[in-house]
């Protein structure tokens, strides 16, 4: 998801009117309420209230239904209590008239869709299919509005924000999705970070930790933090990597990329100066130093420093690996003309 700062709203109650209500209408005005409650408001801190007849006092949101393309005249607050300021179709006509061939359960889903869309859009969030990473082949949509210059998550396919939204099929395809209303997980990281959760927590901003896995798969969320200068090893055996972090007065650990932060020591080196290996063979991360004239190694990264070799090359120049398969990880330094372990 993107967007940009200046347009998200500095308040979470929102409150929304129609133009013109119709008793013919009710139904299909009862499911954009109901799309909205299920995905904006039930993944975030966000809530819209009103949803009648507008009056000479307006609202927030101010929704036309005309038989035209659904959208949106400005960006986020930038619609506050603007007459017509958002546009969604009910009959489908004249515009999409796909929308209206299928039955009623597929003009429903048309309804929705857009709605969810276009409230995407009134909340500040912009078109994700204006980036230009990950697009599939089959997409051919123009850039339309702005890209935002704030990118809350990676490029996702599967937003509702994208005009080129997909789903995989069983046989491992790509489909087109025009009915989908539902959020995707990464618009829920995207309007959560961005309006807070629905408990009034907050996830940092800019600050998430992201994993593919096997290298193959789409980007996922692992955890969220705001902290940078980070390691990975496993520190306590089990099999999974963990975060280590140190912040020049102590070590965290956060086991799997998953828990909240442990301590493991007290320590004032930064983790420019570290390396990480298992160098005993105990299926355990330790954490190497040099500090000019030796190495020193805490193993598990609780332990106090042993030293462990003379050696004036420091940790910056080292590279960890296992280059004989015993078990415990080597150090391996390239000077140029000659390597050595």
């Amino acid at each position: 998801m993107t967007g940009d700062d200046s347009d998200f709203w500095k308040k979470a109650r929102i409150s929304v009117c129609w133009e013109s209500a119709p008793a013919s209408q009710q139904m299909e005005r009862a499911w954009v309420k109901d799309a909205i409650e299920q995905t904006w408001q039930k993944y975030s801190n966000l809530s819209f209230t009103g949803w009648r007849r507008c009056t000479s006092k307006g609202a927030n949101i101010r929704i036309k239904v005309k038989d035209i393309g659904a959208k949106v005249i400005r960006f986020g607050d930038n619609i506050d209590n603007v007459r017509d300021g958002m546009f969604l179709n009910f009959t489908f006509k004249r515009w999409a008239t796909f929308c209206s061939q299928y039955g009623e359960s597929y003009r429903e889903g048309c309804i929705r869709a857009n709605a969810v869309h276009e409230f995407g859009h009134a909340l500040g969030f912009s078109h994700e299919h204006n980036r230009v990473e990950g697009l599939p082949s089959f997409c051919d949509q123009e850039t339309q509005g702005t890209s935002g210059g704030y990118y809350i998550t990676p490029y996702d396919l599967a937003s509702v924000m994208n005009y080129c939204r997909t789903a995989i099929k069983p046989d491992g395809t790509q489909e087109r999705q025009y009915i989908d209303w539902q959020l995707s997980a990464l618009d829920i990281i995207g309007v959560q970070k961005v309006y807070g959760r629905a408990d009034g927590s907050w996830i940092p901003r800019g600050g998430s930790w992201y994993v593919s896995s096997g290298g193959t798969e789409p980007l996922s969320i692992l955890n969220f933090s705001g902290r940078s200068a980070l390691g990975l090893g496993d520190f306590n055996g089990d099999g999974y990597s963990d975060v280590f972090h140190a912040n020049g007065q102590r070590w965290d650990v956060s086991y799997g990329g998953r828990t909240r932060w442990k301590r493991l020591k007290g320590s004032k080196i930064k983790i420019s100066s570290l390396r990480f290996g298992d160098f005993n063979g105990d299926k355990k991360t330790d954490v190497l130093r040099s500090n000019g004239t030796h190495w020193y190694v805490s193993w598990g990264g609780k332990s106090k420093w042993k030293k462990i070799r003379k050696s004036a090359l420091e940790a910056k120049q080292l590279q960890i690996a296992d280059f004989n398969g015993d078990g415990k990880d080597d150090v391996f330094y390239a000077n140029g003309n000659i390597f050595v372990d």
